[in-house]
C-alpha cells in the first residue's frame, strides 16, 4: 500500500489539491494506526513490552505513522507551492 500511495502522490504533481481519494487514504491509515495501537497495548500488557510480538507490532505501527507523516508532508509542500 505504501508504494501505491507514494506513486499516487508523486503522480499528482505540485499544483494539485487534496482529492477525496487522498482523504480516504488518510482515514484508512489513521484507522490502521488506532487499531495497531490497541493491539500493541493489549499484547504489551499480556506478554510484556520486550516480547517479540510487542516489538513486531510496534515496528508495524512505526511504518504506518511514517506513511501518514509522508502523506501530510507532501500535502503541505503542495499547498506552499501553489
Amino acid at each position: 500500500m505504501r508504494i501505491q500511495l507514494v506513486k499516487y502522490i508523486e503522480k499528482k504533481g505540485e499544483n494539485s489539491m487534496i482529492f477525496p481519494h487522498e482523504k480516504a487514504c488518510e482515514k484508512v491509515i489513521l484507522y490502521k494506526i488506532a487499531k495497531k495501537q490497541k493491539t500493541m497495548l493489549k499484547i504489551g500488557a499480556r506478554y510484556g513490552l520486550n516480547d517479540y510480538r510487542t516489538v513486531r507490532i510496534s515496528q508495524e505501527l512505526d511504518k504506518l505513522i511514517t506513511m501518514y507523516q509522508e502523506l501530510n508532508f507532501s500535502k503541505s509542500v503542495q499547498q506552499h507551492q501553489v
